[in-house]
């Protein structure tokens, strides 16, 4: 069973309100040409044609860049989903921090009783975490072009296991 997605990651709430302006921008733009070109005397047919040929070529264009740019098109991917229960253990990994490799970023890796998967906690507070506890996390899903898809979590609460 899959738990319930809740929470938008920043992309998919930056992404679609632009599109969608886009679209509505590009959209009165050239029917305001057309309109204004029906309005002359003269014949302009080619040209309105070409406008809206140009318009459905960019709309098309705008609507398969955003479906590419969402790849993976899973919502686990674009949803942080939040997580729970108790720790079963927790380890340290320091890996490349950005694109240029010359920083580095530790992440702490949080397994829960019961389940095979790891997950990558971004955050500092993930120190204090120790087997037992009962930690709340919410985390989105990443692609790896080369590897296995993972976690990426933020932290969100911890009770002290007794």
């Amino acid at each position: 069973m899959k738990p319930e997605l809740t929470g938008e990651t920043i992309a998919t709430m930056i992404v679609v309100p632009l599109l969608i302006a886009v679209v509505c921008v590009v959209g009165v733009f050239f029917f305001v040409v057309w309109r204004s070109l029906r309005a002359r005397d003269h014949d302009d047919a080619p040209l309105a044609l070409a406008c809206w040929i140009l318009s459905a070529l960019l709309v098309v264009g705008i609507v398969a860049a955003t479906w590419w740019g969402m790849y993976p098109w899973e919502a686990e991917y674009h949803h942080w989903t939040p997580k729970s229960g108790v720790v079963a253990t927790v380890d340290s990994r320091i890996v490349p921090g950005g694109a240029d490799s010359k920083s580095v970023e530790q992440k702490f890796v949080v397994s829960f009783v019961g389940e095979d998967q790891q997950y990558a906690v971004m955050d500092t507070r993930a120190a204090g975490v120790k087997p037992g506890d009962r930690l709340t996390i919410t985390c989105v899903r990443r692609w790896q072009w080369s590897g296995t898809p993972g976690y990426d979590c933020n932290f969100v609460s911890l009770e002290r296991g007794r």
